[in-house]
């Protein structure tokens, strides 16, 4: 992991000082087999399987679309429950163990994981699970387009 996230976590209010999260227990996150794993701060949902963050230390917010991850279109019952859920679960997310990880398996340009303007990416809302994991695991999302909820 290149560090750890700090600082402002949308839906809390104020800023969590430094100090205290330093003091936190700290567990390093599993090690990815390929790829970029950036620590990041959550900052909005856009639909349940598509949320914007900023990287640690910096101002830049962007969009990740989760791999491996289908929701329902945020306008049905369904798709606002996944995006209701997502929010909660990335709010109640320890910043210490939130990161962002791009898998680069076969792939041969980093952009190939560009989809209109959003990373296609895996985010970790603790040591060994993802976003989308927990999302399917709830049945609020699958994990192939078109799939059934919760498989």
């Amino acid at each position: 992991m290149l560090g750890y996230a700090t600082g402002f976590q949308s839906g809390r209010s104020g800023f969590d000082s430094r100090r205290s999260l330093l003091k936190q227990k700290r567990k390093p996150m599993k090690r990815p087999p390929f790829g970029i794993t950036i620590p990041v701060i959550y900052s909005r949902v856009r639909d349940g399987d598509t949320i914007e963050v900023k990287m640690a230390h910096s101002g830049f917010i962007f969009a990740v679309r989760l791999l491996d991850c289908w929701c329902p279109p945020k306008n049905t019952k369904d798709g606002a429950k996944a995006t209701a859920v997502a929010d909660k679960l990335l709010q109640r997310a320890n910043p210490v163990d939130l990161a962002l990880y791009i898998p680069f398996n076969g792939t041969l340009h980093p952009f190939e994981h560009l989809t209109f303007d959003r990373v296609l990416a895996h985010v970790f809302i603790s040591e060994d699970r993802t976003l989308g994991e927990a999302l399917i695991e709830k049945g609020l999302a699958s994990s192939k387009k078109g799939g059934t909820l919760g498989e």
